[in-house]
């Protein structure tokens, strides 16, 4: 063994170089590395193992530089004793400090892959970012823990301090975790999806649109106005929801009233008002054809007999433009049969 006592400087000086020359034969024993697992990989269709392998390259060049600095500083300075561990207590640290690593940044692509290869829609991604988040914190955590034990420290002080001051935090942020927890529920039980057309009526107010984003604190809907409303998720989640996107069946029903003077004949303004409904379908694609229109008398009005009429759309936010087609066909049919609609009316009787 060398003996530095005397230049102590030139020893360390060595070591120096040593590191640096670790830090070269780490950068070339990746480059086999990587040479040999790429091939291996390029053969395979999946893009698991290849978004696996670009993972795992930065942890595998620092578990080389670890092992390589080992050797170096083992070399010339024998077993040196740090803090009152020797050297193969850091390489130990060393290996764990990179094996945390290794695994997150595999469990990383692992969820990225997942993601992109099953083509989840946005609502199923939205707490994504949040989940790898915390999955990795976990990881580094424990590592951190691990090492530590290693070093003689107790963690249970230091898990009683992180758990008070954890349940301050929760204190603090009750409202963003009634969120977080409202939004979970939003996304498990499904009340509401991204794509879908709904109204929700709050306390405060009601709001009517489509459901653009459900993220980890709050739910975004645009309305037809191109008006974008953000309600927190927990005021979604107790709110009541009509989701006008959610019928298994063939269509949507669009129901309105149509009032007639008394004096005209029910049968006929029935007949006329099926025939309007089933025109209008062949001119509207967004009509269920195949749907037979429900037409029925409804109620005695101040000035007008009322029928109810009922028919089917495809996609509910289609109603307006098939409900307005189907009655100017409504009208034509009116004015061309001579059914008349009339006017409000008031008879006064005056007393002397």
């Amino acid at each position: 063994m060398i003996d530095f006592s005397v230049l102590p400087w030139s020893g360390y000086g060595l070591v120096a170089a040593a590191i640096i020359a670790a830090f070269v034969l780490a950068e070339l024993l990746l480059a086999v590395f990587d040479k040999l697992l790429r091939s291996l990989v390029s053969r395979t269709q999946t893009k698991l193992d290849d978004m696996l392998f670009e993972a795992s390259r930065g942890s595998v060049r620092l578990l080389f530089v670890v092992l390589a600095v080992y050797l170096a500083v083992g070399q010339f300075l024998g077993d040196p004793v740090a803090f009152g561990h020797p050297l193969d207590f850091y390489l130990l640290v060393g290996v764990i400090v990179a094996a945390a690593h290794f695994i997150a940044s595999l469990v990383n692509a692992f969820l990225k892959w997942s993601i992109h290869e099953k083509g989840y829609r946005k609502d199923k991604t939205a707490f994504f970012p949040l989940f790898r988040k915390l999955v990795l914190l976990f990881i580094y955590v424990l590592a951190f823990t691990i090492i530590l034990t290693l070093f003689g420290i107790e963690i249970g002080p230091v898990l009683a301090s992180l758990g008070i001051a954890g349940l301050a935090v929760a204190l603090a942020l009750q409202s963003t975790l009634s969120n977080f927890f409202a939004g979970v529920y939003i996304l498990v039980d499904k009340p509401v999806k991204v794509g879908d057309y709904v109204s929700i009526d709050s306390e405060s107010s009601g709001v009517t649109g489509f459901v653009k984003e459900i993220g980890w604190r709050n739910t975004k809907i645009q309305s037809f106005g191109n008006t974008v409303f953000v309600l927190p998720n927990d005021k979604v989640a107790n709110s009541t929801i009509i989701n006008y996107s959610s019928a298994k069946d063939k269509g949507r029903g669009v129901l309105f009233d149509v009032g007639v003077d008394y004096s005209s004949d029910a049968d006929k303004v029935e007949r006329l008002l099926r025939e309007a409904v089933k025109e209008a379908a062949k001119k509207n694609e967004q009509i269920v054809k195949d749907f037979e229109p429900v037409v029925r008398f409804e109620n005695f009005g101040d000035s007008a007999l009322y029928f109810k009429v009922i028919f089917r759309v495809q996609d509910y936010t289609a109603r307006w433009s098939a409900e307005a087609q189907v009655k100017r066909r409504i009208l034509d049919l009116f004015r061309k049969n001579k059914v008349s609609v009339p006017f409000p009316i008031r008879t006064v009787y005056l007393k002397k």
